[in-house]
C-alpha cells in the first residue's frame, strides 16, 4: 500500500466546502441587498411593497440562493414574499414561510445587523 501523497489536489471539493460557498455566497447577496437600505437611513414608512419587491427582483431568475423577505411596520405586516430558490440542485422556490436550516449562522448575522442599526443611529 502506498503512502496517500498530501501535495494532491482532490479533484472535486468535498461536500462541506460547496456548503460553505453557498453560505458564502447568501452572505454576500444578504448583504448586498439589504446593506444599502440600512445605511441609506429608509424609514419603512418611505418605502413601498413595489420598491421592495425591485430590490430583490433579482433573486427571481438568479442562479444565487433566495430570501424569504418579511417587513413588519407598526405591528403589521408590511410585506412578505419569497425570492429564489432554496438550494441551486433542487431548485425549490422560496415562499414567504419557509424554513431555512441556518445553523450557527444567525448569530453572526443578528450581530452585524444589529451593529449596522447602532452605527446609523437606527437603535442605541
Amino acid at each position: 500500500m502506498q503512502p496517500q501523497r498530501t501535495d494532491q489536489i482532490p479533484e472535486e471539493p468535498p461536500a462541506r466546502s460547496q456548503a460553505g460557498q453557498r453560505v458564502r455566497a447568501l452572505r454576500r447577496t444578504i448583504f448586498a441587498l439589504v446593506g444599502p437600505l440600512i445605511f441609506a437611513g429608509i424609514s419603512v414608512a418611505q418605502v413601498s411593497p413595489g420598491e421592495i419587491g425591485a430590490i430583490f427582483a433579482p433573486l427571481k431568475s438568479s442562479n444565487a440562493p433566495g430570501a424569504a423577505v418579511l417587513v413588519v411596520y407598526k405591528g403589521q405586516v408590511a410585506f412578505r414574499q419569497g425570492y429564489g430558490v432554496t438550494d441551486l440542485r433542487t431548485r425549490h422556490p422560496i415562499a414567504p414561510d419557509t424554513n431555512f436550516r441556518l445553523a450557527s449562522f444567525t448569530k453572526q448575522f443578528t450581530a452585524t445587523c444589529i451593529m449596522l442599526l447602532v452605527h446609523v443611529g437606527m437603535m442605541h
